[in-house]
């Protein structure tokens, strides 16, 4: 377990990382963005990743299925030294209304 201090500037790391995703404007480049993410916080499912991509709303289907079988492909094998942000998140069954309400 962090310290107090420690794990709120992890938290906020973690919102961070995820407005990232948001703000980023080239949807050609979202693969990288995501990538980014996943790599600092391998706790990440691939739900997570679904609803940032739902969320944002211009990644077609091909794309979201590519973005994650190839994370899914390229993960870290030891996740020992990193402190879990998004295990305890869960996503709702997603439906894209529920997402934007």
């Amino acid at each position: 377990m962090l310290p107090q201090g420690e794990a709120a500037d992890s938290l906020c790391d973690a919102i961070a990382a995820i407005a990232e995703v948001f703000k980023l404007t080239d949807p050609t480049l979202l693969y990288l963005e995501v990538s980014t993410l996943v790599s600092r916080y391998p706790d990440v499912r691939e739900e997570h990743i679904t609803a940032l991509l739902a969320v944002r709303g211009d990644a077609s289907r091909d794309m979201r299925q590519m973005i994650i079988e190839t994370l899914n492909q390229n993960r870290p094998a030891s996740t020992a030294n990193i402190q879990p942000i998004f295990r305890d998140i869960t996503v709702p069954s997603m439906t894209v209304p529920k997402l934007l309400k």
